[in-house]
């Protein structure tokens, strides 16, 4: 399946109130006649009366993943609670992606035993029902955040794209508001919506908050009629040492020089800080906070790039539980890009979904994993890693 931008902004549907006011508007569309009953459900779906003619049905929406189960045990919902009232019809959203095949069979399954015309709008049905109605192109912006005029976009491969573009400036040590230092190793981040490659949107820059930054001490705010911007009082004569952006077409850029050399005065002018993962994942869950202030929809693409560490490592030196490392190798790239990290909603755990990514640096300096998760052995004799900072 082709990964449009409205195939992804429909897969990460996470409130089933979200999807029961799409799915409410395109069955508006088609000539239905629709009542919401006020009940809600677990995962915020909403149940809705429906007519067309002198036919009367229901809509039960849903986005629990195990969507057969979900849908057999809201058809015995529906029995119990109108069972002196016969619907013609029953109607169920998910927008889960099942085979053909066995949405047929469930839908026949459910019609023989209730004696109700079911039908599944499961995320085919749905995504067809926005394309192949011009009439329904609106909805795909009012409910997806997508641009109905170029719908057929390869997102991740834009997405990549955008991210070329940022990081090519961000590798030249310029930020959109002047020079970034040369004289320490820069970490980027920078984290990417799906709304980013549309650039249709009517956001104005007052509507987006400030962006996150990495240190909790002085930072100055400012802010132009397309971005705000952060940075650290504590600034290089040749430029910013700790800096971050959040632009108002949908994307979060930030950069911090401040993570290499802490042991200076230990003479190991060549340390990567072991907290650097930690300074990462706050900010991205910061970041994840700012999306969700601005209204801008998942999902987000983070990508983490480490610019100057050549010939840096994360080696001996003392924590503050008084661990200590050992020594490690030295990365052997001056710009060295993580693997890029999906996040399909707000409330994502953040440790745990960038867990792989963040050991590439760790293995890059000649550890097996990140010395901030806990290692565990399942009773299948797999790993597990927990998120324990140190």
């Amino acid at each position: 399946m082709t990964n449009t931008r409205i195939e992804a902004a429909l897969q990460v549907i996470s409130d089933g109130a979200r999807l029961e006011q799409l799915v409410a508007d395109i069955l508006v569309a088609e000539g239905y006649d629709v009542e919401p009953t006020g009940k809600r459900g677990a995962d915020g779906g909403r149940d809705a009366f429906l007519s067309m003619g002198d036919q009367e049905g229901i809509l039960h929406c849903s986005v629990t993943k195990d969507w057969e189960q979900k849908i057999k045990s809201d058809v015995k919902k529906v029995e119990a609670n109108f069972g002196n009232e016969e619907f013609d019809f029953f109607i169920f959203a998910t927008n889960e992606d099942p085979a053909t095949i066995k949405r047929d069979r469930v839908e026949e399954d459910i019609t023989n035993n209730y004696n109700m015309r079911t039908v599944i709008y499961d995320f085919e049905k749905v995504r067809n029902s926005l394309l192949g109605n011009v009439s329904n192109h609106g909805l795909i912006r009012e409910h997806l955040s997508v641009n109905p005029k170029s719908p057929f976009v390869d997102v991740e491969g834009e997405i990549n794209e955008k991210h070329k573009q940022l990081l090519d400036r961000v590798a030249s040590r310029e930020t959109l508001d002047g020079p970034i230092t040369e004289q320490a190793p820069l970490l980027a981040i920078h984290i990417i919506s799906q709304e980013a490659i549309d650039e249709s949107h009517d956001r104005f820059v007052e509507y987006i908050p400030e962006p996150p930054i990495f240190t909790n001490r002085g930072a100055m705010s400012d802010y132009r009629a397309d971005y705000r911007s952060k940075e650290s009082t504590e600034e290089l004569d040749d430029g910013k040492v700790i800096y971050s952006c959040f632009h108002k077409d949908g994307w979060i850029e930030g950069i911090n020089c401040n993570l290499a050399s802490k042991y200076e005065h230990l003479g190991q002018n060549n340390d990567i800080r072991y907290d650097i993962d930690q300074s990462i994942v706050s900010f991205v869950e910061k970041g994840l906070e700012k999306f969700e202030m601005a209204g801008i929809a998942p999902p987000y693409y983070s990508y983490v790039t480490l610019i100057g560490f050549s010939d840096h490592t994360i080696s001996r030196g003392t924590i503050p539980n008084g661990i200590f490392f050992a020594g490690g190798k030295t990365f052997d790239k001056e710009l060295y890009t993580l693997n890029r990290t999906r996040f399909d909603s707000f409330d994502t755990d953040v440790p745990a979904k960038m867990c792989r990514s963040l050991n590439q640096i760790w293995q890059q300096t000649g550890w097996r994993f990140s010395q901030n998760y806990k290692q565990e052995e399942n009773r299948n004799r797999e790993y597990e890693y927990t998120w324990d900072p140190r």
